[in-house]
């Protein structure tokens, strides 16, 4: 995902997403890990890592990229 792909926040307004598996946003893992060949910014789980490139779609969340930081920090 590019720095040039926005998405509304409802916290911090127009922000750059990220896309995180679901598991992660869930807390279903703890396990984040960056995509590879990706700017680093996105992330999965190793369940999903073990399923990419053809991760599900629907397990696949896009979200503001300052509440992923702060989930990943566990903050």
């Amino acid at each position: 995902m590019s720095d040039a792909e926005l998405i509304t926040c409802d916290v911090h307004g127009l922000v750059p997403g990220v896309i995180v598996c679901r598991h992660l946003v869930d807390g279903e893992s703890k396990e984040w890990r960056p995509v590879t060949g990706g700017e680093n910014n996105d992330w999965i789980c190793p369940k999903c890592g073990d399923l990419y490139p053809n991760i599900p779609i629907d397990d696949l969340r896009s979200i503001c990229m300052y509440h992923a930081r702060v989930m990943r920090d566990g903050c």
